[in-house]
């Protein structure tokens, strides 16, 4: 089968289901009250190359809202999915895990005896062919993210915060939007970290009361630094510093680095920092 051919696949609690057919129960409190964790995988080749990582960060975050899911069949449920791309040829795509909560308890409070529902489902994507994509602008937001520091770095299933922080505006296809808190401090975009060189050092917001420690983040600072000769500077970061910035480059685990061609309507070089830390991605994690 060739790549064209790959269809979306939903995985509901272990069974495999063609496209969309698996429908979300509506009793799942996931639906009800967005009582839940997720993942977003990059699968290149029939693989999950960051699979380690983002199974560590759902553990830790089903353990933060007391949510009891099992590992071990969660790893069967992928295996399943690496069993059925092995018999397909080489798939590429996205790869989205969600955790519930389940179902049960009375009316927003949580059931003691609850049992997790894991929901998996693949979307095929072509255009990306390694850790670098195209360059964006990125915009400010008009809306500010409020502080959370219960659930600060958890990947959950509420939204909301960052999506009434855009809901006023229209960003083009090739602009994301800068978020900052209600301190006005930077903290990232809607999808990715954020990273700047200012004066040959390389910096990143600290994320300390909102804010979401992505995969790709963590891999920069642990890895590629490491590889580079780099060490990253988590720090308080205002817009003033991006715009004073020589470079910024955003990440994701599934884009991997996305230069910043322009913060506003300020223009930033994208040749550098970006092109090194792509590169050393694509030696440590080859796709």
């Amino acid at each position: 089968m060739s790549l064209r051919e790959v269809s979306a696949i939903t995985v509901y609690n272990g069974d495999v289901c063609e496209g969309n057919a698996a429908n979300i129960l509506q009793t799942d409190r996931a639906f009800h009250y967005g009582d839940g964790v997720f993942e977003t995988l990059r699968v290149a080749n029939s693989s999950l190359p960051l699979l380690t990582f983002h199974l560590k960060r759902l553990e830790q975050a089903c353990s933060v809202l007391g949510i009891a899911v099992s590992m071990p069949q969660l790893h069967r449920y992928l295996q399943s999915l690496l069993d059925r791309w092995s018999e397909t040829g080489l798939v590429n795509g996205v790869l989205k895990i969600i955790v519930s909560r389940g179902f049960g308890g009375r009316a927003s409070y949580p059931s003691e005896n609850a049992t997790a529902n894991i929901f998996m489902h693949f979307s095929p994507l072509q255009g990306m062919f390694n850790w670098c994509q195209q360059s964006v602008t990125v915009v400010m937001a008009s809306g500010r993210l409020a502080h959370n520091c219960s659930l600060v770095g958890v990947k959950h299933l509420n939204r909301l915060d960052y999506i009434v922080a855009v809901s006023k505006q229209v960003f083009a296809n090739d602009e994301e939007a800068l978020l900052c808190d209600i301190d006005d401090h930077v903290i990232e975009t809607m999808h990715h970290n954020i990273f700047f060189v200012r004066d040959g050092q390389l910096c990143t917001p600290m994320l300390e009361k909102v804010g979401v420690a992505g995969i790709m983040r963590r891999v920069v600072m642990e890895q590629c630094a490491a590889t580079l000769g780099l060490q990253v500077r988590e720090q308080s970061i205002c817009f003033t510093d991006l715009v004073e910035a020589e470079e910024i480059f955003l990440t994701n685990a599934v884009r991997g680095v996305v230069p910043v061609k322009g913060i506003g309507k300020t223009p930033k070089r994208t040749d550098v920092m970006a092109m090194a830390v792509s590169e050393s991605l694509n030696k440590l994690y080859p796709v």
